[in-house]
């Protein structure tokens, strides 16, 4: 085992104190009362959060940044803010199975399930894939059956809109299959949901998510549940 050497410690303790450092100066701009701070700090968060995952991972722990963000959704300020700190929240999803657990303490689950109905399309669609990416391991797909995301995501069904046609059908074909399965009392909707947009879509896509979707979930239902 190799021995950690004073300039190993000094670069460690170096680091620590850039985190927070950044994490203090992004915190206080996003609690002034001043959009433009605000709007900077959170453009500041988005470029570390791409660039560092230490510094991601750092944020996440700290248990400030997500409620601070989850407040500016909630406030009254400008869509551009709003939406800065929606595309704020999509970037501190890593696609790292590994960080599920920081992920959901963090509950930014919850905060993806809010995003789904954000008046932008693309934020929406964004977070739909988040989801999907989220439960992908089997804990991660556990919590994300228990918050309602399915109820939301056949809402989501009911669109006329091709594109997130194609990222709730994707992401709920994600969500059928593997374990844990899809509680018994959300398949029957779901399957009814799914064979009535096969019946009237004839996008390929939307149908070869659904067909997938409805197969997943077939394979899990009781001889005597009838769709």
């Amino acid at each position: 085992m190799s021995m950690l050497t004073s300039g190993d410690a000094e670069g460690l303790l170096a680091d620590f104190v850039g985190f927070q450092q950044n994490l203090s100066s992004i915190v206080e701009g996003l609690e002034s009362q001043e959009e433009e701070k605000k709007m900077r700090a959170i453009q500041k968060l988005r470029i570390l959060f791409n660039d560092d995952v230490t510094f991601l991972v750092h944020a996440l722990e700290s248990g400030i940044v997500v409620p601070l963000l989850d407040e500016i959704l909630r406030g009254e300020g400008s869509f551009a803010l709003k939406l800065e700190a929606a595309n704020a929240v999509i970037d501190s999803i890593p696609d790292m199975m590994e960080l599920d657990d920081l992920v959901i303490d963090s509950k930014l689950v919850e905060l993806l399930l809010k995003l789904l109905h954000f008046p932008a399309e693309n934020v929406c669609e964004q977070a739909m894939e988040k989801l999907g990416i989220v439960a992908l391991s089997p804990v991660g797909r556990g919590f994300v059956l228990t918050c309602m995301t399915l109820d939301n995501l056949l809402h989501i069904l009911t669109y006329c809109n091709i594109l997130l046609l194609r990222k709730a059908t994707q992401t709920i074909s994600v969500l059928s299959r593997g374990t844990p399965k899809v509680p018994s009392v959300k398949v029957k909707p779901a399957i009814q949901a799914l064979c009535f947009l096969v019946a009237s879509n004839d996008d390929r896509e939307v149908l070869r998510n659904a067909c997938w979707a409805l197969y997943y979930l077939s394979g899990g239902i009781d001889e005597d549940l009838e769709a």
